[in-house]
């Protein structure tokens, strides 16, 4: 394998990073393979549902050669620059909808995120949380959730039984036809900008990079991979992922927790 002819993308959670009891973090493999990748000549970076700072604080030392895909696509940042170079913010009346929605059910809970980090809506006073899904969250009052500029909704069912009434009150919204939503988890559903995807972000950065023409590859583990792994030259998937992400993927993996991109490496041509 010639790393200087890939550009490779790959998602955070399930897939690059180990299980939530185990930290999550980085296993060493991956590691040390994303350092001799880079040092090779190849081009890669994360496409994920989370924040630049976020996802940048798992990857002490590494500087990645292309530009990150965050919250699912609806911005793109360049680390060497340190700054984003690519916005898509939510229609406007999505949060105000969203909000509405919410408000009826006890058992639905819903979080915003920008460029710069994840908030949820509470009646607490603000304060930061770090919540029982393990993400630290601003607790926002409804005027002040009311107020973000938002790049991407997640709903937060109390169970994955719940998701079907969820997907049903969604497509029902005034602000669906403006709208592009996946599930990322058997719990959250999540929502940006129709047209945007990490397929798309992705596609958008190796433009921005001058990366076009290297052979893509993107590895992930869930449904909201599916565009980018659809559209990738060669898509991989740890042997953890989905069914629906196995049924589509030239090359699978082992398992996250055990260096799923180190062992991608291993297995390109």
């Amino acid at each position: 394998m010639n790393a200087r002819d890939y550009l490779i993308y790959c998602d955070m959670d399930g897939t690059l990073l180990s299980e939530w009891s185990l930290g999550p973090t980085v296993p060493k493999a991956n590691m040390d393979a994303l350092k001799a990748f880079i040092q090779a000549g190849g081009a890669v970076s994360i496409a994920t549902g989370r924040q630049h700072a976020d996802t940048l604080s798992f990857f002490e030392g590494i500087r990645f050669s292309a530009p990150l895909v965050l919250n699912n696509g609806s911005y793109i940042y360049d680390q060497n620059e340190k700054r984003v170079i690519h916005r898509e913010p939510l229609p406007s009346g999505c949060v105000k909808e969203a909000v509405e929605l919410v408000k009826q059910h006890d058992d639905l809970w819903v979080v915003a995120a920008d460029e710069e980090r994840i908030y949820q809506l509470s009646e607490s006073p603000e304060k930061d949380v770090r919540t029982a899904d393990g993400f630290p969250r601003r607790m926002l009052d409804e005027s002040s959730f009311l107020s973000l500029d938002a790049g991407k909704l997640c709903y937060i069912c109390a169970g994955a039984s719940r998701m079907s009434a969820l997907w049903e009150a969604v497509n029902k919204m005034e602000t669906r036809p403006l709208i592009a939503g996946f599930q990322s988890s058997p719990i959250y559903l999540e929502v940006v900008k129709k047209g945007v995807s990490k397929a798309t972000g992705i596609r958008k950065a190796a433009v921005l990079a001058g990366l076009t023409g290297r052979k893509l590859v993107c590895i992930g583990d869930y449904l909201n991979d599916y565009d980018m792994l659809k559209m990738a030259d060669i898509a991989a998937c740890p042997a953890n992922a989905a069914r629906e992400v196995l049924e589509i993927c030239q090359i699978v993996t082992r398992h996250h927790n055990e260096g799923a991109f180190a062992d991608l490496l291993t297995k390109l041509p």
